[in-house]
């Protein structure tokens, strides 16, 4: 398919609205395709590791990796609990919110989106809502022959809960971060979002 073709449907996806599991994969898809095609993955990384999480059952990949490694120095200082989230050397903070608030990943997406002249994304929280559900389970996993990789976890899982009071019209969720170290021990980092029900 050609580019003119793929950014044509893309175009009507968004204009119409994502509001399906299938449809977060189907634009997350075209778009690594493009970005591919132009050589932009590299530019930018963050939405490269979304397109590609959306797409695997359990994903080791070098964005991964990296990201893996920025948990890893979280966990390090946060699992005895003497510090919390927000105490962390500011950089780190930085990456780790950037991350599991998944900021990163709507900043680029929304440079990709204008970089292609298409529609930005309709209610980014509902979207980000059914990109987690796409997501939740595919474990990033450590690749130990990579160098200088995460040495205190294993793997990181997302989980999606929703609260079962709808608040003023709309629907809170809670994205779970869960870091599994290499003792068998767990931590967790969240963010709570909600969007309106008539995004759906």
């Amino acid at each position: 398919m050609s580019t003119e073709a793929i950014i044509q449907k893309l175009t009507t996806e968004l204009e119409n609205g994502i509001f399906t599991e299938p449809q977060v994969v189907y634009l997350l898809a075209a778009l690594r395709k493009l970005m591919e095609r132009d050589g932009l993955k590299e530019q930018y990384k963050n939405l490269t590791f979304h397109c590609d999480w959306a797409l695997h059952h359990k994903f080791r990949g070098a964005t991964a990796q990296d990201i893996l490694r920025e948990f890893d120095a979280a966990h390090l200082l946060l699992k005895d609990g003497s510090i919390d989230l927000h105490d962390l050397p500011r950089e780190l903070e930085r990456q780790v919110i950037g991350i599991s608030a998944m900021r990163f990943f709507e900043a680029e997406m929304s440079e990709v989106l204008q970089h292609y002249g298409l529609p930005s994304v309709k209610g980014w929280a509902h979207f980000l809502y059914l990109y987690s559900r796409a997501i939740e389970d595919i474990s990033l996993e450590v690749n130990d022959a990579v160098a200088n990789h995460a040495e205190h976890i294993s793997q990181v899982v997302v989980h999606v809960d929703t609260a079962p009071i709808k608040k003023g019209g709309h629907l809170l969720f809670r994205v779970t971060w869960r870091l599994h170290d290499r003792n068998g021990r767990t931590g967790s980092i969240f963010v709570i979002n909600s969007y309106a029900r008539n995004e759906e």
